[in-house]
């Protein structure tokens, strides 16, 4: 059953390390935008650019913080000996989500900048579940923030899908 929970843990933080990164080449490579998407894409304030680079750089910090947690399962499924840096992982993926609440959309972002914020809390909660109960791995509460780590990084996806 401890085995099963781990498995759980690993594939967890592994879907959602990998699954933070949006690639920039549809941007690049699309080739079916009609006129009005070129217009509107044209258009787009600064800020709103802005916002969509500060939002970008962010994520690949937070795809590079997800990372290290994964990697530190990968190493150390038990966590027995790494327990102090999954801990360290955890508080660094919660600073990171942190950065988001400083940014400024641009027009017509606020409803997205919301979702992305939500997201990242419900990340947040999770993380603070696990963190509390990391001593305790065959606890239900780790499962459950593990659970809303992966709501939380499933919302914020849909939340970038929108903004790009």
């Amino acid at each position: 059953m401890k085995a099963m929970k781990l498995v759980y843990l690993a594939l967890a933080l592994m879907l959602v390390g990998g699954g933070c990164e949006v690639s920039k080449d549809h941007l690049k490579d699309n080739t079916s935008l009609d006129a009005s998407d070129k217009q509107e894409t044209a258009k787009e304030s600064p800020a709103a650019k802005a916002y969509k680079t500060e939002v970008m750089d962010l994520t690949k910090e937070l795809e590079t913080s997800m990372g290290e947690m994964s990697k530190i399962i990968n190493e150390d499924s038990t966590l027995s000996t790494s327990k102090q840096r999954f801990r360290d992982a955890l508080a660094n993926v919660s600073n990171v989500t942190n950065k988001f609440n400083a940014l400024t959309p641009g027009d017509g972002q606020k409803d997205i900048h919301e979702l992305i914020l939500r997201s990242l809390k419900i990340m947040r909660d999770g993380i603070e579940d696990v963190y509390v109960y990391l001593d305790n791995m065959n606890k239900s509460e780790v499962n459950d923030g593990f659970s809303l780590i992966n709501q939380g990084s499933d919302m914020y996806m849909k939340a970038i899908k929108k903004l790009y």
